[in-house]
């Protein structure tokens, strides 16, 4: 009689990460009419002054400007942070191990 038993040996990964995303160009913003969504005029404007409008804004929040910036007037810098935790397999191998079969052992086959 054959046994055959799988061991799998794992790892936990637990970390912190940074990611700074960088946005540059221009935009265009559609001016629309509440009432019928009609447009009313597109504007062609830098990524920059946009999201320079919204930072000087009184109605800006404190979380944004902490993720926010613009570098040299033109590049806005979004700066993302985060954990991660995971758990991955590093090795796998199967152990085989044989035993005499006694006369009580009942054999079924297929």
């Amino acid at each position: 009689m054959t046994e055959a038993s799988i061991i799998i040996e794992e790892m936990n990964y637990r970390g912190t990460y940074t990611v700074v995303s960088r946005l540059a160009g221009s935009v265009v913003v559609s001016i629309r009419r509440r009432r019928d969504n009609a447009l009313i005029m597109p504007i062609r404007v830098a990524i920059a002054e946009v999201f320079r409008a919204q930072l000087d804004s009184p109605l800006c929040k404190k979380e944004v400007k902490q993720v926010v910036s613009i570098d040299q007037n033109r590049t806005v810098r979004l700066l993302s942070k985060g954990s991660c935790q995971f758990q991955f397999a590093m090795k796998q191998r199967i152990d085989l191990k044989e035993h005499p079969m006694r006369p009580s052992d009942e054999i079924m086959i297929d």
